[in-house]
């Protein structure tokens, strides 16, 4: 199956000026969606997988049911008149919700009456950490990790190791020498490249994520008690610095941060950190947040939340809260999510079940702490009603070492701390199931939870109970009971391309490419011997030449590829560059064990690059994924030049907008964190075809509707080399017509700034120019930059930054940048010292499937006014000579249709091709397909019919018996062999002599004998 690649844009303010109302303050919300009836039945096939591929597919499903609730959910908007006042921000998947801004109260209370809307509340910081620090001396052990036993764990060979344990709290000192070690290094991204290298939606996440500040560094800046960095050292600190503060000193952490410094967090941040800890393998997940004294809201929310992480096979040591002795009663003591019943289910309780694990704390004395949380909890909250109170669920599940815990400090690359709350016990546990997993990886959050639970100290009343839950954490009692897995445990690790051999060599799947595959697996079990895979496809477009791969022995922790006997595929000229399809792998041993595991392979997979066209005037940077100009100046190694012009480099950054709807436009403009991936390379020409210097690249938006071909054009005459000219060519390649389509093109100069800005802007709408200037006396930079759109006719504006960029202002979110290209806000004059910027954009348009559009676009400066406007009539004289060109060699026809009668049809249908004229002539191929990508016919039919551009005639072909006729049809009567079934009519349609310009128009037939 072919899938679609997301790339997350997250806002960084909560609360916004929107529109050109700057009276109103948006709010952020979450939406909560139901789930469809067949949900339960769903969950139920989901969690009877095996592991790995019950995490694959679990995600699979919550991100494709998530899509069809948020479709229904814009649809109840527009019949109900409420697009305007509410705007969805992003989609959560875990849950089935979404972040939404909304105008005011009364708005948040209309959705709540949709058909499809669960609940809906505000997003705030609404839940926190706790815990008092005080500074520590260095120990030999701290005294949590040797009451449950974990030394002898640690004697036995189980330390956590090959187990990647998620820390969801205020980020970690991943510095520190204690951790250093043992940080989760993200093995698809280069570090500090300002590229997402693994294309997972986040530029340099090397060990983990910021979800609270929005940015890839997840460190510990919690100054108050460095909380993150304490719970992580409990997890999995390696004793370095001197003290032994880990329960698994081998397990990996990915710093998942959550939470700002002051210790408080959103729930958007929660789930989104929860989302990416499951998509990037974590095992285990350490939460020591919640929310104190939840009410049903927020009980309703979360709980759907924590039953897909369980769906999904992962489980969560959850923190129980510190209310114990705030004068909290049950059944409202216990924090949310640590009331959510967990994997297991005990005796007495009902089926629904989550992934979490609730842990109460305990003293150095065995007794229950005074301000640990306790239940029972209470389940009557209108969605749920399964555990009404009285008597209600009991709560916590467990209880482990929470007063006066040594831990790692986060102040310091080598310091201690000690702590005490629950939210030091969470760590405890979620470092005893890493210890658990370490020997045998096939433990289910079920059977996790049911070891530490049979297995615990009891400490209060016989069987569980409120305050100690089953009783206080034994891991050495856990481990003992913990089954060693008598069979191996095979994986899939990753995969490589090898397209020396029948390919152009460059380590990238490109259509048309066939390639070998290289896969290389992990045993996490017993030592494997004969180890071989078939793989599969359901992707019509992919042919699996070679399904045999071969590995033979891999020993217990080893990682292994098949390089001596690799899989062959090949991929059709004709797929979409930049999407991906799924593998399917069965792996068996001689021994007869059976793994079933999906990957997904990505076609054109190139990396981010840029290029500068330089004329010896001025040197200009463009992408292979939209931006312009000098980029990140965070990153200098991957950064641009910018626009230079007589040795000053007056651009800072821009780039190219496609804007599909009101909150969806895709951008190049942002530096690496542009949302267009790049399909090809930067190829550079000089001459060109058209050009002194030319360079190319193509790009695709993050939702596979359009390819972008871009070209810059620069020439080093006298009175032709103050420009750039950037040529867009946008092809619709999804199955339905993109209409109301805009493009626009963005350029944030820069010119001089010196304790405040000397930079003017005016935009010129009769001329459909732009340019800006150095006010200072005498100038610094006294050239005149700017930009135009030339082709076709559109429009442009001023930007004022502070208003509609800045994060105190509009925040230049997709609805600003809509209205810029759309035309709602416009501007002329920037006539006062300031931060501005210029925006040139063209549309509506409408492009049919596999139809394409151009768009113009120019660069370009001059000594004044005067020789700015002359550079640019140059530029005008020249983009007409380049499309021009162009159109020798690449037309797009206006109207391709293929009619098919009768359809269905039993013995024989006529096929007709309609291809509008074209100025040198066409040609139309027309063949013949079942689903799997067959040709049912032997022959393929070409005919040329030279046309004058603009006549409406046909090029059309026939074919009867297989002899070609000037009739302008085709009959097709399939022969005997071929059977019932849904066949493709392809047709081709291509510009004579040229490998561009193709344009493939199908049309499906039902064949009934």
């Amino acid at each position: 199956m072919r899938r679609l690649f997301y790339i997350i844009s997250v806002m960084i303010i909560s609360s916004i000026l929107w529109g050109t109302n700057s009276d109103i303050a948006w709010q952020r919300g979450l939406v909560q969606f139901y789930r469809p009836a067949e949900w339960k039945n769903i969950v139920e096939e989901l969690r009877s997988l095996p592991k790995p591929i019950r995490r694959t597919r679990a995600i699979q499903t919550f991100k494709r049911k998530n899509e069809e609730s948020v479709m229904q959910f814009e649809n109840e908007l527009r019949v109900h008149n409420l697009s305007g006042q509410i705007f969805i921000q992003q989609k959560l998947w875990l849950g089935n919700s979404a972040v939404v801004l909304f105008d005011d109260y009364s708005t948040l209370n209309k959705i709540r009456q949709l058909s499809c809307v669960k609940l809906a509340m505000e997003d705030i910081e609404g839940f926190r950490i706790i815990g008092a620090v005080a500074e520590a001396d260095i120990l030999d052990t701290a005294w949590g990790v040797s009451r449950i036993g974990a030394p002898s764990c640690w004697s036995g060979g189980y330390r956590g190791q090959n187990v990647l344990v998620a820390v969801l709290d205020s980020g970690v000192r991943y510095t520190h020498y204690d951790l250093i070690n043992n940080m989760w290094n993200n093995p698809g991204e280069i570090p500090g490249n300002g590229v997402d290298d693994d294309y997972n939606g986040y530029v340099d996440d090397y060990y983990g994520y910021d979800f609270y500040n929005h940015d890839s560094d997840p460190w510990d800046d919690n100054a108050t008690s460095y909380h993150g960095t304490h719970c992580a050292g409990t997890v999995a600190g390696d004793g370095t610095s001197g003290t032994n503060t880990g329960i698994a000193p081998s397990a990996n952490i990915m710093a998942v941060k959550v939470m700002g410094s002051g210790g408080s967090g959103t729930g958007s941040a929660l789930v989104n950190g929860i989302q990416y800890a499951l998509e990037n393998g974590a095992d285990v997940l350490s939460m020591s947040v919640g929310w104190a004294n939840p009410d049903n809201t927020i009980k309703n929310y979360m709980r759907p939340v924590m039953e897909d992480v369980l769906t999904a096979g992962v489980i969560a040591a959850v923190a129980a809260g510190n209310s114990g002795d705030d004068g909290i009663s049950a059944p409202q003591c216990m924090n949310c999510p640590a009331d959510c019943p967990s994997p297991w289910r005990g005796s007495g309780e009902g089926a629904e079940r989550t992934a979490v694990v609730a842990v109460g704390a305990t003293n150095f004395s065995e007794t229950i702490a005074s301000f640990s949380s306790f239940g029972p909890t209470q389940w009557n909250t209108g969605t749920y009603s399964d555990y009404p109170y009285p008597p209600g669920l009991i709560k916590p599940d467990i209880c482990a070492p929470g007063v006066s815990i040594t831990s790692t400090y986060g102040g310091s690359d080598d310091g201690y701390t000690t702590s005490s709350g629950t939210s030091m016990s969470a760590p405890h546990l979620a470092g005893a199931f890493a210890v658990m997993l370490s020997k045998n990886p096939a433990l289910t959050p079920q059977k996790l939870d049911s070891l530490v639970q049979t297995t615990a100290l009891e400490l209060g009343p016989a069987g569980k109970d409120s305050l100690y839950g089953a009783g206080r954490l034994k891991l050495l009692d856990a481990v003992v009971a913990t089954p060693e897995p008598n069979y191996p445990i095979i994986e899939y690790y990753s995969h490589s391309i090898d397209d020396s051999i029948a390919g152009d060599g460059n380590s990238v799947l490109d259509p048309g490419e066939q390639v070998n595959l290289i896969v290389q697996l992990q045993n996490t079990g017993l030592d494997a011997t004969g180890v071989q895979a078939t793989i599969s496809t359901d992707e019509t477009e992919v042919s699996i030449v070679d399904n045999y791969g071969y590995w033979g022995d891999i020993t217990s922790g080893e990682t292994k590829s098949n390089s001596t006997e690799q899989f062959v595929i090949q991929v059709s000229s004709s797929f979409t560059p930049g999407f991906t399809f799924d593998i399917f792998m069965e792996t068996t041993d001689d021994s007869g064990n059976v793994w079933l595991d999906t990957f997904a392979v990505r076609v054109s997979n190139y990396p981010r690059d840029v290029a500068d066209i330089s004329n010896g005037n001025l040197t200009f940077t463009v992408s292979n994924f939209g931006e312009v100009g000098f980029f990140d100046p965070s990153n200098p190694s991957i950064g641009g030049s910018g626009f230079i012009y007589d040795g000053y480099n007056y651009l800072f950054g821009g780039g190219l907008f496609v804007a599909f709807e009101y909150e969806n436009v895709a951008t190049g403009e942002g530096g690496n964190n542009s949302e267009l991936t790049p399909i090809t390379e930067i190829r550079s020409y000089s001459p060109g075809s058209a050009a002194d210097y030319e360079i190319y690249s193509s790009f695709i938006d993050p939702d596979f509707r359009v390819r972008i071909d871009q070209k810059a054009l620069a020439w080093n005459s006298t009175g032709i080399s103050d420009f750039v000219i950037m040529r867009y060519i946008l092809t619709n390649i999804c199955e339905e017509e993109l209409s109301g389509l805009y493009t626009a093109f963005y350029l944030d100069y820069d010119i001089h700034y010196e304790s405040g800005w000397y930079d003017q802007a005016l935009w010129n709408s009769s001329e459909m120019c732009g340019y800006m200037w150095d006010t200072y006396s005498p100038p610094a930079n006294p050239a005149y930059v700017g930009m135009a759109i030339i082709e076709p006719s559109g429009r442009g504006s001023v930007v004022h930054n502070p208003t509609y960029r800045y994060p105190s202002g509009m925040g230049w979110d997709d609805t600003v940048k809509y209205n810029f290209s759309s035309g709602a806000f416009y501007s002329e004059s920037g006539d006062y010292n300031d931060d501005w910027s210029l925006i040139a954009a063209a549309g509506p348009v409408d492009i049919l499937p596999d139809e394409s559009d151009t768009f113009v676009y120019v660069i370009l400066a001059g000594d004044d006014s005067a020789d700015f406007m002359e550079n640019l009539d140059s530029a005008i004289s020249l983009t007409e000579q380049v499309l021009t060109i162009e159109q020798k060699y690449l037309y797009k026809p206006e109207n391709i249709s293929i009619t098919v009668s009768p359809n269905p049809f039993n013995s024989s249908c006529v096929i007709s091709v309609n291809v509008e004229a074209d100025p040198t002539g066409r040609d139309a191929q027309i063949e013949i397909y079942d689903l799997r990508g067959n040709v049912v016919t032997p022959y393929s039919l070409r005919k040329f019919v030279p046309l004058d551009k603009g006549d409406r005639n046909r090029a059309s072909a026939m074919v009867s018996g297989g002899s070609a006729s000037t009739q302008g049809i085709f009959i097709w009567t399939p022969a005997q062999s071929i059977p019932s079934g849904i066949y493709l009519v392809k047709c081709l349609s291509r510009t004579i002599g040229t490998r561009t310009g193709n344009v493939l128009t199908t049309k499906k037939i039902l064949y009934l004998k």
